[in-house]
């Protein structure tokens, strides 16, 4: 095996032309590490601090790339910026504190109709989230992290109708969030933030109104599906603010201590199945029809959602109108009489078997709920 010249590596920082990644909050712990990435067909290797023994790079296709990012504006306030149709990959996103700009494959406002896989981390929303959106997309094999990760935010965030299929589905470092009509096939993490006070805003504005501390169970679940692991059951009896309603468990997953309405099949373990076909990506999950006809669940709105604690503001769209959650995964109408929980509506007489990727573009970009 050659050695590789870290010239490769060299990215310009305010070191100048530079290779190794330093700066505030960084802990080497006790070694060099190189800014760049490495990927070996298309999956990306991270940095060990040894060879790595039965690796060949001369078998398959190996990449270096030192591309901080896919698509990225070049100033703040280009904003309504839509990015559709294209797959992106291999960004070589460089480690960055919270005292500086934090640069990812791509960044926008509404996180939506996305495919993320094969990740180290699916989606990470840091602070000062408020306001965002992240809707209708595909996340599985991500790891050894987790499909998405919310730290120190205060809200009001929506994650509605997405599919987290990763080993950790979410990990939860915040407050404020509103998670609804998603399909959960992995473990639901909580993440203490006792100390660190960060900034929350004006609703739709940058304006800082204070700085504050995490509460932690200013959370709602409403009408997600919970296959596997411990379900809300992480949030316990002094979790006095949570809001979990009409949530569904199966295959051990349990309810929170303040679940109303919830509807749990502890004994039922579905066999999830993502297959790849020529046409594109396809979901089964074998359920029991008499699911359907037992489920209790309310349609999600703004008004159902409340105002968050820290911020005191409603869950809202950029433009201020309420959000009314009726359609699905895929924009088809839901039924807002006794909507079915998760994504989308049971397909067939055994549960679920959909494509769910490619997804069918919609005519055009506007929200419509």
């Amino acid at each position: 095996m050659e050695d590789t010249n870290e010239g490769y590596f060299s990215v310009v920082s305010d070191h100048g032309n530079d290779f190794w990644i330093r700066g505030d909050w960084f802990n080497p712990k006790g070694r060099d590490h190189h800014t760049g990435a490495v990927y070996q067909n298309g999956h990306w290797l991270v940095e060990a601090a040894r060879l790595v023994k039965d690796v060949d790079p001369n078998e398959g296709q190996v990449e270096i790339n030192v591309r901080q990012a896919v698509f990225y504006p070049e100033k703040p306030g280009m904003n309504y910026i839509t990015v559709r149709g294209f797959k992106m990959m291999n960004a070589a996103t460089p480690w960055a504190p919270p005292t500086a700009e934090q640069i990812g494959l791509i960044g926008h406002h509404i996180v939506r109709n996305n495919h993320i896989y094969r990740t180290n981390r699916g989606i990470w929303l840091d602070w000062m989230t408020q306001g965002t959106r992240v809707t209708g997309n595909l996340l599985h094999d991500n790891g050894p992290r987790e499909d998405l990760f919310v730290e120190v935010n205060h809200g009001p965030f929506l994650v509605d109708n997405n599919v987290f299929l990763s080993g950790i589905g979410l990990l939860e470092a915040c407050g404020g969030g509103a998670y609804a009509h998603n399909l959960f096939g992995g473990q639901i993490r909580l993440r203490a933030e006792l100390t660190r006070e960060t900034p929350f805003h004006k609703p739709h504005s940058t304006e800082v109104l204070g700085l504050s501390k995490v509460v932690g169970d200013d959370e709602r679940f409403h009408n997600n599906l919970f296959i596997g692991y411990d379900g809300l059951s992480v949030y316990g009896e002094k979790d006095v603010n949570l809001q979990a309603v009409g949530n569904v468990y199966l295959a051990g997953a349990q309810p929170s201590a303040h679940d109303r309405e919830a509807m749990v099949d502890a004994d039922f373990y579905p066999n999830i199945m993502l297959e790849e076909k020529p046409d594109g990506l396809w979901l089964e999950i074998p359920l029991d029809p008499a699911l359907e006809s037992s489920w209790k669940s309310s349609f999600v709105t703004t008004g159902s959602l409340g105002r968050v604690m820290i911020s005191d503001a409603p869950y809202v769209k950029p433009d201020g109108t309420p959000y009314r959650l009726d359609t699905d995964y895929f924009g088809n109408k839901r039924n807002t009489e006794n909507p079915a929980p998760g994504p989308f509506r049971f397909s067939s007489e055994i549960g679920i078997r959909l494509k769910v990727w490619p997804k069918k573009q919609p005519k055009d970009d506007k929200q419509t709920n």
